[in-house]
């Protein structure tokens, strides 16, 4: 496996995503979200932020960094990590407004540069709070570079 290097993966991208959230344990609520990804900087990280809401009126925003290694000319697998203020609406107490983000996609790159993703996340708020049920999110994305959006 190696860094990826050229392009499509050099660039800045912006995406959507759908899925269910709480998929382990607890009722599933579904979920759609937005990404900004940032071009890679430094050791081929990149800046990324987003946030999701799920139909219980939980939302979720977030900012970390992220890396994508290529496993061929078309497929890649992204990890990521960030930190966010999390509000329950009526959904799952997560035990705290700062929770923490981890999680691992494989994504397919399009010939037109877009990218198709299935993603798995781990939300946790890593003991700040009194209890820490913590959650998982599966989700299905799409992301297009932002030049080609303008």
């Amino acid at each position: 496996v190696a860094l990826a290097e050229e392009n499509p993966t050099e660039k800045a991208y912006v995406g959507v995503n759908l899925g269910i959230a709480n998929v382990i344990n607890g009722k599933g609520s579904a979920v759609g979200g937005f990404e900004l990804r940032g071009a890679p900087m430094l050791w081929k990280l990149y800046p990324q932020g987003g946030g999701f809401v799920t139909h219980r009126g939980a939302v979720y925003g977030y900012a970390g960094l992220g890396i994508d290694l290529r496993i061929t000319d078309w497929a890649l697998i992204r990890g990521n990590t960030a930190i966010g203020a999390y509000g329950e609406g009526e959904d799952r107490d997560l035990g705290h407004v700062v929770e923490f983000r981890s999680g691992v996609e494989l994504v397919f790159v399009l010939p037109n540069e877009g990218q198709i993703g299935v993603g798995f996340h781990h939300l946790s708020n890593a003991g700040l709070g009194d209890r820490n049920p913590g959650t998982e999110i599966a989700t299905v994305s799409y992301s297009m570079p932002l030049d080609k959006l303008f």
